[in-house]
């Protein structure tokens, strides 16, 4: 019998020995399933941060418009004409004002900004450095267009960057990479020019060498830049102003592709637009701005003086693409006030639409609204379409509202259009019929 308990109590504790072992062996496997998910944890939080980084870096743009700043002064002292002394207008030129006088003195202030580790490498001197960097004495535009940050020390930071550079002469654009250096504590820059032959985007620059302190010389200092979003929607409403007038096929290229094919689907339609506006253009200028981060870019409504608008679309510094009205496409604004508008506000905003093209002159929009039945019945072609609104309504029309009343599913507003130019002209009056169809969608009809 007591053999029996004896043996039973070996076999109890063996079981616990058994339960004990499995407990423990869970919890070992518990414990490091739980570092592994903290390393992961720490990795993501790691990746996360440096794509934060990065999105600060892409966002700041008193940080971009600097590097900015010293790219175009190395570009300056590498095309000063040091032998043109007085300007065309009889002026000091540039190399005059600079100090600038002899192809040596041009040499010693471009070494003055090139990177250290640049000169060594190559074993450039005052006597050789433009039989690597060329001599070219035509003014160029530098603009840049990608920068990321490539390497940061305490006090440096390098940047690996894009630009484009434009010969003011023949108006020839090329791509131009390079690695920028900033000092923070000595504000000092220094260049690296990269072989341009050699990549395709910035991401392919890889650090050439170290991160030391820039020491300051008389060429080679920054003053940090400071913009805000006034002066960020300004400097591209004039850019863009800029490109309209002498060079259609950039400002064509910066336009937002579903515009750009809505409106006008060819070069040859935008350049006829242009065209036809060129004093408008030259004239115009931004009065009010309104900026509104949206999802993965930053819009800028420009009002003009006229009382039309741009709409900016910056997706990082630089880099914008241009809607040149508020009607051809629907601005998210447009559709989330549209969608909570009753159907006598809809009818009114889709007036305001058609007016606003025909103000523009684009009566293919407004063509395009209307009844095919009435089309048909009454303008078979734009261009008797565009004849009778040109002999009906006023050049510049302001819109007044009357009457509104329905009749099944049609919208039947009065409308008044008296001349913008004109306080004291004839009002013309006219009862819009309008259907109104899915999403943002209509056609009308109108008295003829």
């Amino acid at each position: 019998m007591k053999k029996k308990a004896l043996i039973l109590i070996i076999i109890l504790l063996l079981i616990l020995l058994i339960l004990l072992s499995l407990l423990i062996g869970f919890r070992i496997n518990q414990l490091s399933s739980g570092e592994e998910d903290n390393n992961d944890i720490s990795t993501n939080n790691e990746i996360n941060n440096n794509i934060q980084e990065e999105e600060d870096l892409t966002r700041d743009y008193n940080l971009f418009y600097t590097v900015e700043s010293c790219l175009q002064t190395y570009e300056t002292y590498l095309h000063l004409d040091y032998e043109e002394q007085v300007n065309e207008l009889n002026q000091p030129s540039m190399s005059d004002i600079l100090g600038v006088n002899s192809i040596e003195s041009k040499a010693n202030v471009v070494l003055n900004i090139l990177d250290t580790e640049y000169i060594n490498r190559n074993g450039l001197n005052s006597s050789n450095i433009f039989d690597i960097l060329g001599n070219s004495t035509n003014e160029v535009e530098v603009s840049l267009k990608e920068m990321n940050l490539l390497e940061s020390s305490n006090s440096v930071n390098a940047y690996r960057v894009r630009t484009e550079v434009k010969d003011v002469n023949t108006q020839e654009v090329t791509n131009e990479f390079f690695i920028i250096k900033l000092d923070n504590t000595n504000t000092t820059f220094s260049i690296y020019p990269m072989n341009n032959n050699d990549y395709q985007n910035i991401n392919e620059i890889n650090m050439l060498g170290t991160l030391e302190n820039i020491e300051k010389n008389t060429n080679n200092y920054y003053v940090e830049m400071e913009y805000n979003e006034s002066q960020v929607a300004t400097r591209y409403f004039q850019e863009y102003k800029e490109l309209m007038l002498n060079n259609t096929q950039e400002a064509y290229n910066k336009l937002d592709n579903a515009y750009k094919e809505a409106k006008f689907g060819t070069i040859e339609e935008f350049t006829q637009y242009v065209n036809e506006r060129t004093a408008e253009i030259q004239g115009t200028q931004i009065m009010q701005y309104q900026a509104e981060k949206l999802d993965g870019y930053t819009q800028y409504v420009c009002r003009k003086t006229d009382g039309t608008y741009w709409v900016i679309h910056e997706t990082s510094p630089n880099n914008y693409t241009v809607i040149l009205d508020t009607y051809t496409l629907d601005l998210p604004e447009f559709i989330e006030t549209y969608s909570t508008s009753t159907d006598a506000e809809k009818v009114s905003l889709n007036i305001q639409k058609v007016f606003e093209a025909i103000n523009d002159g684009d009566y293919r929009y407004a063509y395009n609204k209307l009844d095919e039945t009435f089309k048909q019945s009454n303008f078979p072609t734009l261009e008797s379409f565009e004849q009778y609104m040109e002999d009906t309504f006023y050049e510049k029309n302001n819109i007044g509202y009357t009457t509104y009343q329905t009749s099944g599913n049609l919208h039947i507003y009065e409308i008044q259009a008296t001349d913008a130019n004109n306080s004291a002209s004839v009002p013309v009056t006219k009862n819009f019929i309008m259907q109104l169809l899915d999403g943002t969608n209509f056609v009308m009809s109108f008295n003829v």
